[in-house]
């Protein structure tokens, strides 16, 4: 149990005196207002008692005070029913409780904001995607050597524990998302078109060709089975490298991204509906298509038999994809733009657009830790469960990995290859 059992005024500043089982803690009145506002974002909450404006030689009566201290304890109990809550990031934060995420490697000299990247810690090999939004200002373009190019490739290859950057491939129009599958690459474009990429055994560019496959954006594209998936703002298409055929040629209306995942394309629109294509054995077609009753979808995992869905409000869904009906549904932060899962940790991960990401229980969503990962907005999440490590992709220009609590973590976790910093 919780109480807030006093107050003590130490050289004019009032503490109040929390117990939380065996632990006293002493926490200020404004340390209360931080916690509301950290966890008013996710769960509904009572009200906090308001704020008295009184004047620095007065003070606050005692009866005062004693009526906060009252108020403050109904308040503490009152969050302390929720059990989400409870569990929470921010409440075990206020306790001095909460597990620090401790960032172990930091890849540096990224030369654009980070759209997406690939990394394989087997062949040490990482590719990222970069690309720019509008023209970088002439006093920036005196360090950036790519500030010109609207997109870049990089390869980055590891060497002694230490990823360094092997090569860079410029674009001069912007690049919007790329797949990497052994010695393939594919990357997407503003302008509707794909460039195929491919690397020889030294992970160099050996050659490259270019499809105008959309007349819009592209918004996401697959390599499998020797076929690309893309998608744009209202068509999906999959097309076969070797009969040089669409096999898919689908024109649809306001769509906002795909997944492929277990031979299937999930291809959903902005009002939330979702459209799944079988992809087995060069019979694709249309096997069904259903409402997630979400508008904005944002991010797509797919794990297991479930399909974890985000949208821009925040509204975190869970699926089961064999009927496609609802098992949960959930409340995030607003602004969210990017989702992970972790099966045996039974975690949701959530990119934002302030670049925190958010760790869900995906059985109760609530938020067991907060990571603040770039100073803007999160492009990328990539959930590593052997290497025991959550690595995140920013505008800011930095892709930094994260060592994840010891909490739930399997005996069989391996040590990450990265050289720790």
């Amino acid at each position: 149990m919780i109480s807030v059992v006093g107050y003590e005024n130490q050289n004019n500043v009032i503490y109040y005196v929390v117990q939380f089982e065996n632990t006293v803690l002493q926490k200020r009145f404004s340390q209360f207002e931080e916690l509301h506002q950290s966890l008013l974002p996710y769960y509904p909450l009572p009200n906090l008692p308001p704020k008295q404006y009184v004047t620095v030689l007065i003070g606050k009566s005692i009866e005062q005070l004693e009526k906060r201290q009252k108020a403050l304890d109904v308040y503490i109990k009152e969050l302390y029913k929720n059990p989400r809550i409870v569990k929470s990031y921010q409440f075990q934060s206020f306790l001095g409780l909460a597990q620090t995420i401790q960032m172990i490697y930091e890849f540096e000299g990224l030369g654009q904001p980070i759209k997406d990247f690939s990394i394989n810690f087997d062949m040490g090999l990482m590719l990222v995607l970069g690309s720019e939004k509008k023209s970088v200002p002439s006093i920036f373009n005196k360090v950036n050597q790519n500030s010109q190019a609207l997109g870049t490739l990089e390869c980055w290859l590891q060497k002694e524990e230490v990823f360094k950057k092997e090569w860079t491939h410029s674009f001069i129009k912007q690049t919007t998302c790329f797949h990497h599958l052994e010695n393939t690459v594919v990357v997407g474009f503003l302008d509707g078109t794909l460039t195929l990429f491919l690397l020889n055994q030294q992970n160099e560019i050996a050659s490259f060709k270019e499809y105008n496959q959309h007349s819009s954006k592209v918004l996401a594209v697959h390599l499998i089975s020797g076929c690309i998936c893309s998608v744009s703002e209202s068509e999906f298409k999959v097309f076969s490298m070797n009969k040089n055929i669409f096999l898919v040629n689908q024109t649809l209306k306001d769509l906002d991204g795909m997944l492929i995942s277990d031979e299937k394309a999930y291809v959903y629109d902005q009002v939330g509906a979702i459209f799944v294509y079988e992809l087995q054995n060069q019979k694709m077609s249309l096997l069904l298509k259903f409402d997630t009753h979400i508008e904005n979808i944002k991010g797509i995992a797919k794990s297991n038999n479930k399909l974890y869905c985000v949208n821009q409000n925040g509204v975190i869904l869970i699926l089961e994809t064999e009927t496609y009906t609802v098992l949960q549904k959930g409340k995030g932060k607003v602004q969210s733009k990017e989702i992970s899962h972790s099966e045996s940790r039974q975690m949701i991960y959530v990119g934002n657009k302030d670049g925190s990401v958010t760790a869900y229980d995906s059985s109760d969503f609530s938020s067991l830790f907060i990571i603040n990962a770039h100073i803007n907005q999160v492009s990328k999440i990539r959930n590593f469960e052997s290497e025991n490590l959550l690595l995140t992709g920013g505008e800011d220009r930095f892709i930094r990995a994260w060592r994840l609590p010891n909490v739930l973590i399997g005996e069989g976790a391996k040590q990450s290859s990265l050289k720790q910093i």
